[in-house]
């Protein structure tokens, strides 16, 4: 997408047409906080813990101070953000 707008001169538009996306897909840029030490230590304790679910990890996870969403609200966000379930899935299949 870049090159098509850098070397060829294409608009955003256009170059955005060209490949099937919206312009505002292209233009997005992230808010979400980094989480890279949330999920470092939510695959350690899945890895100490293989039994535990994502329910209980959650709650070890809170007891260490995270600020882990509650998992009622899991609907709301699970396709948007990763969630814990995920990131353990993620640690532990092959």
């Amino acid at each position: 997408m870049t090159w098509a707008i850098e070397e060829e001169g294409y608009s955003q538009r256009r170059a955005c047409g060209l490949i099937g996306i919206e312009p505002k897909t292209y233009r997005y840029a992230s808010t979400g906080d980094d989480d890279a030490a949330l999920r470092q230590r939510l695959r350690e304790l899945a890895s100490l813990r293989r039994r535990f679910g994502y329910r209980r990890l959650l709650i070890l996870l809170r007891r260490e101070g995270h600020g882990v969403r509650p998992c009622a609200h899991a609907a709301e966000w699970a396709l948007s953000e990763p969630t814990p379930h995920r990131l353990a899935i993620e640690h532990i299949s092959p």
